[in-house]
């Protein structure tokens, strides 16, 4: 049986819960770039000059804010993955950032509104706007597994207000997105608490349960100082 949703000033506390506990915790996924051999570091700044890190063109500079801040390193090793129905890349991550303008948004919303057969978002992603913001689904998209293969989900916490969101899948390599500020994390934990109450009508709610529940699997969410079960039976 599903759990029930979590009434919204209740987990608008949960948040300000989990911020203020992960205040102390360090703003970067990984450190110690500089104590990488050079032949490391060359590697990865070549990738991210020619796009292969994560789809766009990157100084060095920003491949090493990329790396600290937890960013997929298979781009680098000639594998990255590719998500069916992800949000195009370059204006997610401006977005993300703080850097979009008119015209990355305007992109983002012509993917949000296109079906999943022609590369819209997939089925476990609310399509409304009201729902979960635009940027912040183009973000999950990202994701290239759907929660039917999630095993664990723990939110990093930045001194931004965002925080690392990294998936771990039953089998394979984590998947890790970030979440530009608290708004994202809040909408984030109540589409893995309760994805049902993130549809506008029956139609969405049916699809929404049918991607989220299926296998019953359970999903484990942590957090510094918290940590609890999200049942998807």
């Amino acid at each position: 049986m599903a759990d029930p949703p979590i009434p919204d000033d209740i987990a608008d506390e949960l948040v300000d819960e989990l911020t203020e506990s992960a205040r102390s915790l360090r703003s970067h996924v990984r450190t110690g770039w500089e104590s990488r051999s050079a032949a490391y570091r060359k590697r990865l700044e070549g990738a991210g000059r020619s796009g292969k890190l994560n789809g766009r063109r990157m100084t060095p500079a920003q491949t090493r804010e990329w790396w600290e801040r937890g960013g997929d390193l298979r781009g680098g090793r000639g594998h990255a993955p590719k998500p069916k129905g992800a949000a195009p890349k370059d204006a997610t991550d401006r977005e993300a950032v703080g850097m979009g303008d008119e015209k990355t948004y305007a992109e983002l919303q012509r993917w949000r509104r296109r079906p999943p057969s022609r590369g819209g978002p997939p089925a476990w992603i609310p399509r409304s706007e009201e729902q979960m913001g635009t940027d912040v689904a183009a973000v999950l998209s990202q994701i290239d597994i759907p929660p039917s293969r999630w095993k664990s989900v723990e939110f990093r916490f930045l001194s931004g207000g965002g925080a690392v969101m990294v998936v771990t899948p039953k089998h394979g390599y984590p998947r890790v997105v970030v979440l530009p500020d608290a708004q994202a994390v809040s909408e984030v934990g109540r589409l893995l608490r309760s994805p049902e109450s993130m549809s506008t009508n029956e139609t969405e709610r049916k699809r929404l349960e049918r991607a989220w529940r299926r296998r019953g699997a359970e999903i484990e969410v942590q957090t510094s100082g918290y940590r609890r079960r999200t049942s998807m039976a």
